[in-house]
């Protein structure tokens, strides 16, 4: 339970960590702990509404089947430079579309509550569309719709339909009082980072509940943080949920391991091998957990589990060093739903007795990761299969991994050269949402996210890396991971 206060909207999403109103940055955004979802609905070439964010006055509607929605998404460097893309091929599965109306009502309109905005390009008939959605849909008591201050007064009969909000300018914000709103539901603001006083003194001065549109990027005043309890401030709409969520409810740390002392803590970790062969060694170090694979012939790898539960939401992170990102190896950070049991990290103790898929990349599902894959990038993974282990001559099949699914990589990590970063993967009820930090991005980029319905509210957390044959010899590689923390709220 979080302390009164502003509800959290996530303004299109997770956005500074993803591209803007998509189904990765919306499930981002609850999984990193926003109450609601802040939708932007713009008209499309089809006459329909789609969500995608707003457009310039004078924009041609959006062609949003043509659109690759991760094209215009940029992280930023550690340098303070453009960053990465969040880009896929045109033609493949994993190319990111913008979703219509119907298809975010539906996926999310029971999930979260939604403020859904209307750009200023949207005519009456949008309007009226949008309108008819939300009661075909059944969402009057939980949607509120997001109109320009000019529309609720041509359209005053809107919002004695559905609960409305007024979008005002901060040049109207300066003038307008109760009245002005013409009866409308609270008003909405879109402010400038450092405009906490003329943030006081337009909700004193208008009486109405008032929702906050924070800027791409911006922090939250120190001045508006300390006062936003005592204002009708009634929630903060924000594209930076991760830091927001942080500001706002910060997470408490409940276990933290720098890996670095040399020896495995075995109060709080088993450590094993994923399969019957020693091409894999883990060896504790002073400079972290060292997961070596020689180059090979068989699929093999290892890592941790934590020997406790974690109870409901949580904020786990972890530093990696790769040596050699390339094909037919990956590594990751990820929840499953299976006590680890046994510890065996010395490989030359190996037997089918002391092998353990808990320990494999992608084993024992229910899963979900967030995990670097090969040299192509970072993505999310996640399996919602029961963990059925079936009696076969080929034990390998227990894993299950038929129902293996992957986001779309991100990032371009391509090359041999050794890299350095962070995994994280949040959660919150059944949504998951991956994130990495390395050399080419300074803030954490959201690789992806998904619903994971089948884990437990009870899940162990697991380090690991592996490698596998992939149209040859399976290569050589390691994989050093430090500082490890876990946060709940």
């Amino acid at each position: 339970m979080h302390e009164p206060g502003p509800s959290i909207f996530a303004l299109g999403g997770d956005a500074s960590a993803a591209p803007s109103d998509t189904e990765p940055s919306y499930l981002g955004a609850l999984a990193a702990g926003a109450d609601g979802l802040a939708i932007n609905l713009r008209p499309g070439v089809d006459g329909k509404l789609w969500c995608a964010p707003f457009a310039p006055d004078g924009s041609p509607p959006i062609d949003a089947a043509q659109v690759d929605a991760g094209a215009e998404f940029r992280s930023r460097a550690a340098t303070g430079e453009v960053g990465q893309p969040w880009k896929g091929d045109e033609g493949s599965r994993h190319c990111l579309r913008f979703l219509g109306l119907d298809a975010v009502l539906r996926l999310f309109g029971r999930r979260a509550p939604l403020l859904l905005r209307l750009s200023d390009q949207a005519d009456a008939g949008l309007a009226a569309e949008l309108v008819a959605s939300v009661e075909r849909f059944g969402l009057f008591g939980s949607a509120l719709i997001e109109l320009p201050l000019s529309a609720l007064k041509a359209r005053p009969e809107l919002a004695s339909k559905v609960r409305c909000v007024a979008r005002i300018t901060e040049s109207q914000a300066a003038t307008l009082d109760r009245a002005g709103l013409c009866g409308a539901y609270a008003a909405a603001w879109y402010f400038r980072e450092g405009a906490e006083r003329e943030v006081m003194n337009a909700a004193e001065r208008m009486g109405v509940p008032l929702w906050l549109l924070q800027g791409p990027g911006a922090s939250l005043p120190p001045g508006l943080l300390a006062r936003l309890r005592d204002t009708p401030v009634v929630a903060l709409a924000t594209t930076a949920v991760l830091s927001t969520v942080a500001q706002l409810r910060p997470r408490s740390v409940v276990f933290d391991d720098p890996l670095t002392t040399g020896a495995l803590d075995r109060s709080c970790w088993a450590g094993g091998y994923s399969h019957p062969n020693s091409e894999t060694t883990l060896r504790p170090s002073n400079d972290g957990l060292h997961v070596a694979i020689s180059v090979g012939r068989e699929y093999s790898g290892g890592g941790l589990v934590t020997r406790f539960a974690t109870q409901g939401a949580f904020d786990a992170e972890v530093a990696f060093l790769v040596t050699q990102p390339q094909q037919a190896t990956t590594f990751e950070l990820a929840a499953i739903a299976i006590d680890p049991g046994h510890t065996e990290i010395d490989p030359q103790r190996l037997t089918g007795r002391n092998v353990n898929l808990t320990f494999d990349v992608h084993g024992a599902p229910p899963y979900a990761s967030s995990e670097r894959d090969e040299d192509n990038g970072f993505r999310f993974g996640w399996n919602n299969a029961s963990n059925l282990t079936q009696i076969l001559a080929d034990w390998s099949h227990a894993s299950a991994n038929m129902y293996n699914k992957y986001g779309r990589d991100v990032g371009v990590t391509r090359g041999s050269r050794p890299s350095r970063g962070y995994l994280r993967l949040v959660r919150t009820g059944t949504v998951f949402a991956s994130y990495y930090k390395d050399e080419t991005a300074a803030d954490w980029v959201c690789s992806g996210a998904g619903l994971v319905s089948s884990l437990p509210a009870d899940a162990f957390l697991r380090i690991a890396a592996k490698h596998w044959r992939k149209g040859g010899e399976p290569p050589a590689n390691e994989i050093v991971f430090s500082n490890f923390v876990l946060r709940q709220p």
